[in-house]
């Protein structure tokens, strides 16, 4: 069975989306250092996030970046879901 794309590319601030499922709880990232990160997400069907597999960005945003990521809740679905994610750090 094929996983559902989302094709969504979530930044900071805003928040795009596909398919309907909306991000309920989002944790910003704490970082002092400016640049961005990409990152592939599985959502489960209960609304968290089940796996984050690092894309491509900056190595010393990464880390902070998963770690906040893994806090983030989706709404409750029927299926799981697959997610771009882009964050952008100011700095």
């Amino acid at each position: 069975m094929a996983l559902p794309i989302l094709g969504a590319v979530f930044t900071v601030p805003g928040l795009a989306r596909e398919d309907g499922r909306r991000l309920k709880i989002r944790v910003e990232p704490v970082s002092g250092v400016a640049g961005s990160v990409q990152v592939l997400v599985t959502i489960a069907p209960d609304g968290h996030v089940k796996h984050v597999m690092p894309l491509g960005g900056d190595p010393a945003l990464m880390n902070s970046a998963v770690a906040a990521i893994r806090e983030w809740r989706y709404e409750v679905a029927a299926h799981e879901s697959i997610a771009t994610v882009e964050l952008s750090f100011p700095g």
